[in-house]
């Protein structure tokens, strides 16, 4: 093979893992994008429903209520201190 054919071959193999790592690119912006949304839409309706109940919102979450809300994810950060309010 001619070196002239060899670097052909290269330039189309790195073409071609460019335009993968772009796809790959493209999904995880996307997804980052739909994620970032879905928190933005999340957080404004938490903090609708503890704007409208500020009686409520100034008590310290049960450690029930924490858990069942907050037990199946992965890599959450640690339980507030007890008495301490999450606003």
């Amino acid at each position: 093979m001619s070196s002239l054919a060899h670097e052909r071959q290269k330039t189309a193999a790195l073409a071609r893992s460019l335009a993968v790592s772009q796809a790959a690119f493209y999904v995880y912006v996307s997804a980052s994008k739909r994620t970032q949304a879905r928190a933005a839409t999340n957080r404004k309706a938490i903090n609708n429903a503890l704007n409208a109940n500020p009686d409520w919102r100034d008590m310290p979450i049960p450690d029930s209520v924490f858990n069942s809300l907050y037990a199946n994810r992965p890599r959450i950060l640690s339980r507030p201190a007890s008495g301490v309010t999450v606003r």
